[in-house]
C-alpha cells in the first residue's frame, strides 16, 4: 500500500453541497465530518496493516470513513457501497468526483476487517471515535465501528 493524502472535495460536488444546504438546513453527517475533521483516517495509519505488493485498492482510510458512516446510518455493506456511488454528501466526504464508480460491497468487508484489527491493536479507533463525539456528530462514542 502506498499511503496518499485524501483529495480535496471535488469542486462540482462541493458547489452542489453548498447550494443544497446553504442556510436551509444542517449539512449531513458526512459533510460535517469532512469539514470539521478533514482526513479523519490517514492512509499512513494503516500502512503496516496492508501489503506492499498486489493491485492497488481503495484507500483504507477512506474505507474506514465509509464504515463509520455505514454504522451511523445502520446500512448494509451493499447499501453503503451504493451511498458512495449515489450520495453527494458521501462523495464530498471521500473526495470523489461525480463520475467515480465507487467500489464493490465486498471491499468494505475485507478492508474493515483488516483496518479494524489494526486499529484495535494500535488503539487508534478510540481516538477517531472520540474525535467524532467531541465535534458533536453523535451523542455518544461510536461503538466498535471498524470491527466485524
Amino acid at each position: 500500500m502506498q499511503p496518499q493524502s485524501w483529495p480535496e472535495p471535488d469542486p462540482q460536488v462541493a458547489a452542489a453541497i453548498r447550494a443544497m444546504y446553504r442556510g436551509r438546513r444542517e449539512a449531513p453527517l458526512a459533510v460535517q465530518v469532512r469539514d470539521r475533521l478533514g482526513e479523519l483516517f490517514p492512509d499512513a495509519a494503516f500502512a503496516d496493516a496492508f501489503g506492499q505488493v498486489g493491485k492497488p485498492g481503495w484507500s483504507p482510510g477512506r474505507l474506514a470513513l465509509v464504515t463509520v458512516l455505514q454504522k451511523a446510518a445502520n446500512l448494509t455493506d451493499r447499501q453503503a457501497a451504493d451511498e458512495v456511488r449515489e450520495n453527494l454528501a458521501w462523495k464530498y466526504a471521500l473526495g470523489l468526483n461525480l463520475e467515480d464508480p465507487g467500489f464493490e460491497a465486498m471491499a468494505i468487508v475485507v478492508a474493515a476487517r483488516t483496518a479494524g484489527e489494526y486499529l484495535r491493536v494500535s488503539k487508534g479507533k478510540g481516538k477517531a471515535a472520540r474525535s467524532i463525539t467531541d465535534q458533536h456528530f453523535v451523542e455518544r462514542p461510536c461503538p466498535s465501528v471498524l470491527r466485524r
